[in-house]
């Protein structure tokens, strides 16, 4: 849904225009009412979706509370970091998710759906740490490109790369 997406262009244009805390005050108040809209219009709200607003909430009220933005940039770290980390450990006790929550719309080998779920961990640990990294060596503003251009432009490849893998091995399987 397009709303999903909107706490991007204003947190950044609320950083250009103001500050880091204006713009961390605008992204809580941004995810909460994304998920406001979605329950007035009954639309499903993903766990990691209220998991995502709840470390934005958490760490963004750390960040104004103490007026200190590294608080918000660990956020980014955090929530990558998380996603490789239920990945890993699901996978570790003999549950794959990404193939529980596609193989009702995806039919894949398993080992396709482990490749995914391998690749997916280590994206997702990599992004977090080129996150630590820009915090740690890079101005607030070379940081607030990273996350608005960088990590969106990162995610948008790496969508890109499961969808052309798992077209590849759906078409051999129907095949």
């Amino acid at each position: 849904m397009w709303i999903d997406f909107i706490s991007i262009p204003i947190f950044f244009l609320l950083f250009k225009y103001y500050n880091i805390f204006m713009a961390t005050l605008g992204l809580i108040l941004v995810s909460w009412f994304i998920l406001t809209c979605k329950l007035l219009f009954k639309i499903k709200i993903k766990a990691f979706e209220f998991f995502s607003t709840l470390i934005i909430t958490f760490f963004g009220l750390l960040t104004l509370y103490f007026k200190n933005p590294l608080f918000i940039q660990l956020k980014v770290t955090i929530i990558y970091w998380t996603i490789a980390m239920i990945l890993w450990l699901s996978d570790f006790i003999g549950i794959n998710m990404l193939q529980k929550s596609l193989s009702s719309h995806l039919k894949l080998e398993e080992k396709v759906y482990k490749s995914l779920n391998l690749s997916s961990i280590l994206f997702f640990f990599l992004l977090g740490t080129i996150n630590l990294i820009v915090v740690r060596t890079l101005s607030m503003q070379q940081w607030i490109y990273f996350k608005v251009y960088g990590c969106t432009i990162a995610l948008i490849c790496y969508v890109g790369l499961l969808y052309y893998i798992i077209n590849k091995h759906q078409a051999k399987h129907v095949a």
